[in-house]
């Protein structure tokens, strides 16, 4: 089943509606400690649990986390997780491609290197490698992490969660607590992934996404590339060279990495052959290694 209306509107717009949704939840951040600052509470916490009047809202991995080291479950941890985990199951990972602040800072830390250094930005997504990561790297790193908090019987995740982290030193600063120390994380993978060039903790290493990525199936909303619509030719494909995550759209195992931000079907649209869609039951089978065309004069990127 497609994303409802007309396909050539919905992908051309799309980007829109995402920046929207970035600025409105970095400006939400912002809002919430200004709001209880003057006595205003129907809006509290921060991205580890939010609480929305009655309605509580946790990252489940938080969740995950307290019924781990805790060895009890209630109810109402289940229904708090169950909000995102729900959006998860229907939308795949678009908290962190669509509302993350951390994921927000990041790309338009990439988009202002873009813009300053072009040619040496294009020079960098050019070098990218054809196919996807294996699935088992990703889920030995998340199972590794699970089994060291065990070990450990420490919450380490709220250390190791950046949109909870950056909302709360956005609560602090604000309030005149300073930031705290675990801010530091950030910066640090801020710096290191601006040398590399590549996006390591979001595609591969980050316990927020990986646990939204467990409610995955295959009925969930999905990139789908139709080979016979697929007319690039290169070495390299426009949607391989504008994601943000170093990801091969057309090639197998894009999930569980992917998280459906969209920016592969904007510019497969853009080339004019539109064989890149958002789909509810698309298949998983992808054409490995698919003929591409970026890093020629004619890709859309460079233009």
């Amino acid at each position: 089943m497609n994303v409802p209306g007309d396909t050539k509107r919905t992908w051309r717009s799309l980007q829109r509606w995402r920046l929207a949704s970035q600025i409105t939840a970095l400006a939400v951040l912002f809002v919430i400690p200004l709001l209880n600052w003057y006595g205003i509470h129907w809006l509290i916490g921060t991205l580890y649990s939010l609480s929305l009047g009655d309605l509580v809202i946790m990252d489940p991995l938080m969740a995950l986390q307290t019924v781990l080291l805790n060895a009890n479950i209630w109810l109402g941890l289940i229904i708090a997780a169950g909000v995102p985990a729900l959006l998860a199951l229907l939308l795949g990972r678009v908290f962190c491609s669509w509302l993350c602040p951390h994921n927000t800072i990041t790309e338009w830390f990439d988009l202002l290197k873009r813009k300053l250094f072009r040619h040496a930005w294009y020079l960098e997504h050019k070098k990218r490698i054809a196919g996807n990561p294996t699935p088992l790297r990703y889920w030995l790193i998340f199972s590794g992490l699970i089994v060291l908090m065990l070990l450990l019987g420490f919450p380490i995740f709220g250390y190791l969660s950046p949109p909870g982290i950056i909302s709360t030193a956005i609560a602090h600063a604000m309030t005149g607590h300073g930031v705290p120390l675990e801010f530091t994380l950030v910066l640090v993978i801020l710096l290191v992934e601006a040398v590399i060039g590549k996006r390591y903790w979001c595609n591969l290493l980050c316990p927020v996404g990986a646990m939204l990525s467990l409610f995955r199936t295959r009925n969930t909303l999905a990139v789908r590339h139709d080979p016979a619509l697929c007319d690039c030719k290169g070495d390299i494909a426009p949607c391989h060279f504008i994601c943000p995550l170093n990801l091969s759209p057309k090639s197998e195992n894009l999930y569980p990495y992917c998280y459906n931000c969209g920016l592969c079907v904007s510019v497969c649209e853009k080339t004019g052959s539109r064989s890149l869609s958002l789909q509810y039951g698309a298949s998983e089978h992808r054409t490995q290694n698919a003929p591409a065309s970026c890093g020629t004069e004619n890709c859309p990127l460079s233009q």
